[in-house]
């Protein structure tokens, strides 16, 4: 295992979120974005100019992506929806799991086809109780049952390949999919076994380059993977709740990371704010929800 590796870190938010989660860079307009799960907020960085505004949400939300000018794709433990960025309207595209009012929307990214895969989990934490869906022009198909808690959704740089895992089991799968819908074409394969080793994989992004960048939650660090699998080195935070890094600024070589302060009755006093690690980094910015 290789040896954590010290970062220099920037606090861009002092709002502590009880679950940060979703963080997002938007190129055409150099802002931020972020949600408290727990918390029902989103949260909007404009750089250019350091505001920083809170937006209540109606519901627990766990994703947001880009859906051209004005617009954003917001999902919820309610479904699947666009928002406004001007009205703050929502508007529902399709529900998600309307028959099951105890579970959340948890990880989830779009394809660069413009495909969501968004996870589920229980809201009390209950074992099994969610799933993986793929969401592409309407349709809305389950990928995987049974899951406990969706983490690292993500996809390469090339369209072919989704990494996922389960919180729960530790493990992350990689598999083949269609470089046109995201679709998975195969079952999936043992990407990196985590299951005996401290913390859990949360969220991940990969970069340019095909490195996977993994958010370990209770550890405080950010492993990164090669493309066949191997940790290169792990990157050590200040924080202990590490939830999601991001790709961000106007050449994508930021690397921002939300955390969470949820379940710590003595968390680290920063443990919930949003930051930038300083860390050599080229990423990609993340896909356009398609919607007409």
């Amino acid at each position: 295992m290789p040896e954590a590796q010290d970062c220099e870190i920037e606090i861009i938010s002092d709002h502590r979120c009880e679950l940060g989660e979703g963080p997002l860079y938007d190129p055409e307009t150099n802002t931020g974005w972020w949600l408290d799960i727990v918390g029902r907020k989103l949260f909007e960085k404009r750089f250019d100019d350091g505001t920083e505004t809170s937006h209540h949400l109606p519901f627990m939300a766990s994703v947001i992506a880009r859906a051209g000018p004005g617009r954003q794709l917001v999902v919820g433990e309610s479904g699947i929806f666009l928002r406004s960025t001007k009205t703050h309207n929502l508007e529902l595209l399709t529900h998600l799991e309307a028959d099951k009012p105890k579970n959340r929307s948890n990880d989830g990214r779009l394809h660069q086809s413009g495909a969501l895969w968004i996870g589920t989990m229980s809201k009390t934490g209950q074992a099994g109780e969610g799933a993986i869906y793929w969401y592409h022009l309407g349709e809305l198909r389950l990928l995987y049952d049974a899951v406990s808690i969706p983490n690292c959704i993500c996809f390469s740089p090339d369209r072919s390949t989704a990494y996922f895992a389960d919180s729960a089991v530790g493990i992350i799968h990689r598999v083949t999919v269609s470089p046109d819908d995201g679709y998975p074409l195969e079952d999936p394969h043992v990407f990196y076994d985590h299951s005996t080793e401290a913390g859990a994989v949360d969220g991940a992004i990969v970069d340019r380059n095909g490195l996977l960048w993994n958010a370990v939650w209770g550890t405080g660090t950010v492993d990164v993977y090669s493309p066949d699998g191997k940790r290169m080195k792990s990157i050590a935070t200040p924080f202990d709740q590490v939830t999601c890094p991001a790709a961000g600024g106007p050449m994508c070589d930021c690397l921002f990371l939300t955390t969470a302060r949820q379940g710590q009755p003595q968390c680290n006093e920063i443990d919930g704010k949003t930051a930038q690690l300083y860390v050599p980094f080229e990423g990609q910015f993340e896909p356009q929800f398609p919607h007409m």
